[in-house]
């Protein structure tokens, strides 16, 4: 028997924002209703045998962009008209034994756009040169034309958008005049996260979420990240006085994230 989930809360007069969930988000998004968010501000699993303590990150590729796809058509459907999809790509990925590209970040923008309806809007270079190792290795074949191959510094942050450019929504911006002019240009530069790495093999830096959500929501929007991981999103939004919605297929990353906001709530109090 299906479990309608919206329908319980509502009945229960809650409320689904606020709240980090433990399972498999195209399975929990069908719980939640129509236009429901502003902003979705996520990285998905790459598929390239990352070491998830739940997670299969070696899937077969038809696999792969099939979970993706069932993933971001329930995104599309609960945001609000306007509404953006702030997401995390690496430029390509590689075998993790070969220098053969696996996939590019093309072939996930191309999903988004033709299958699941997501429109073009803007492309930032998330640019990590500025903590490039002073001793990197993987250089193929050294000093040799035979096999070299490029290091990637540099990761794609699109911005996708529902139906038009402009939020159909009226709401309170947050954002300083130094912030806005700083921030809307196509590089930034930002600080990989090191401390989280502890608890996860891939986190992000508090400073991208936190800029995504001042950038492209109003405050007390509803954000969304559908692979929160150690909940680096949610943190940023209660931060910045949005409400939040945290999936993440993995009950330990789900106990750490309710953690850190519950250390930001007595921190803020």
């Amino acid at each position: 028997m299906e479990i309608n989930l919206h329908l319980i809360l509502s009945r229960m007069k809650m409320t689904v924002e606020n709240k980090i969930y433990c399972g498999r988000a195209e399975e929990i998004l069908k719980s939640f209703p129509d236009n429901l968010i502003t902003l979705t501000v996520t990285s998905p699993p790459f598929n390239v045998k990352m070491p998830y303590s739940t997670h299969n990150d070696a899937m077969a590729y038809e696999k792969y962009l099939k979970m993706l796809s069932d993933v971001f058509k329930e995104v599309y459907r609960i945001t609000k008209k306007g509404g953006r999809l702030f997401i995390d790509l690496p430029s390509y990925l590689k075998m993790a034994t070969k220098s053969r590209v696996a996939y590019s970040a093309i072939d996930i923008l191309n999903l988004l756009t033709q299958e699941v309806g997501w429109k073009h809007g803007d492309l930032i270079v998330w640019d990590k040169r500025i903590i490039a190792s002073k001793n990197p290795t993987a250089w193929g074949s050294w000093r040799s034309p035979s096999s070299p191959y490029l290091r990637d510094q540099i990761d794609l942050l699109f911005v996708l958008y529902k139906e038009q450019y402009k939020l159909a929504h009226k709401g309170e911006s947050d954002l300083s005049k130094d912030e806005f002019l700083k921030w809307t240009v196509n590089i930034w530069q930002i600080l990989p996260e090191k401390t989280m790495r502890k608890y996860h093999p891939a986190p992000f830096p508090l400073e991208l979420p936190y800029r995504a959500i001042k950038l492209f929501s109003f405050k007390d929007d509803v954000i969304l990240d559908p692979f929160c991981g150690t909940g680096t999103t949610c943190v940023a939004a209660k931060m910045l006085g949005r409400k939040f919605i945290g999936i993440d297929i993995s009950r330990n990353y789900v106990l750490l994230t309710k953690k850190r906001l519950k250390l930001l709530k007595e921190e803020q109090q």
